[in-house]
């Protein structure tokens, strides 16, 4: 290798790293940018790797998920995916179950205690439900429970 092409592979290398480092952190920064333009200022036209760089690396990582889900679904043989629909279905309702009795406990809880009606609606079907994590056991009622000195139920 001649001088002239080995600071070339540096140089592509280089710009490679900085493009990498700026779509696993999500900012493309200005050092990337100016050397993937050529380093000394000179503007290409290719706006490609603009756009790529302000993905962050979660997105890419998403983008490529969606596209292997898709591929695996169309190759997928109908029997299959009848089978995972029915599957669907039985989440859907047991999710609607869920909801129904949450509504009745927490309405009976609200008229009982602080004689107010409350109405629930349910979440969107695509709703992602996730419980927060819960840090200690101390309830909605149990302040008054300590101020009244009344024990505290375990668990």
């Amino acid at each position: 290798l001649d001088t002239e092409s080995l600071t070339d592979n540096y140089l592509d290398w280089y710009r490679k790293c900085l493009h990498q480092r700026a779509l696993s952190t999500g900012v493309a920064d200005e050092a990337s940018s100016a050397s993937s333009n050529g380093g000394g200022g000179l503007q290409d036209d290719d706006n490609s790797t603009n756009d790529c760089k302000r993905q962050s690396f979660q997105t890419l990582t998403e983008t490529i998920r969606l596209a292997e889900m898709e591929v695996s679904i169309a190759k997928a043989p109908k029997q299959a995916l009848t089978l995972v629909r029915k599957q669907l279905d039985r989440i859907e309702n047991d999710r609607m179950k869920r909801f129904e009795v949450l509504q009745e406990m927490a309405g009976e809880v609200c008229l009982r205690e602080m004689d107010f009606r409350l109405r629930l609606v349910p979440p969107k079907r695509d709703a992602v439900l996730e419980l927060p994590e819960i840090k200690s056991a101390i309830g909605i009622l149990s302040p008054t429970l300590q101020l009244a000195g009344e024990p505290l139920p375990v668990g």
